[in-house]
């Protein structure tokens, strides 16, 4: 345990757990598109309006504690049990390095770190974070898929439903 958190803990092995994460995160909204219920997404909703609250007050701390919010919630809908725990320890290991991590996707996404900007980081994560709603309302886990290059790099994924 101690050997991968050493591996995720550093910046210069980001590329390692964007792989890792765009495969389990996809798998892992694929079973939930399959699984949800129309509680599950109700409570994703709630999730998603808190995680646009904290972007409108610019709180990067609640921020990103809703998006682990968010992700963990989706992984609830897998009822799956190794998924819940890959995810719990993948949350204790990336939450310090969100921040890091935003801001790199700013730059690289030509996003403002100023509020009052149209594309203001934390309201364009938000609005991205849309397509999850969407995706587990249709059962249609390509409309998440699709976009997975922008989130993590690479090609983009096909559905295997």
């Amino acid at each position: 345990f101690q050997e991968a958190t050493d591996l995720i803990a550093t910046p210069e092995n980001m590329d390692q757990v964007r792989e890792f994460r765009r495969f389990f995160e996809s798998d892992c909204l694929r079973l939930a598109c399959q699984r949800r219920t129309a509680q599950d997404i109700a409570d994703l909703k709630t999730i998603w309006e808190e995680m646009g609250a904290a972007a409108q007050q610019e709180d990067y701390d609640a921020f990103f504690r809703v998006d682990m919010d968010f992700h963990d919630r989706i992984c609830e809908m897998t009822h799956n049990e190794v998924f819940q725990m890959v995810n719990s320890w993948l949350r204790n290991l990336l939450l310090p390095q969100l921040k890091y991590n935003t801001m790199n996707y700013a730059n690289v996404r030509g996003c403002s770190l100023d509020r009052n900007a149209p594309n203001y980081v934390l309201r364009v994560l938000t609005e991205e974070h849309r397509d999850y709603i969407e995706a587990l309302e249709q059962q249609q886990p390509d409309i998440v898929l699709r976009n997975m290059p922008r989130y993590f790099g690479g090609q983009a994924f096909a559905s295997e439903n």
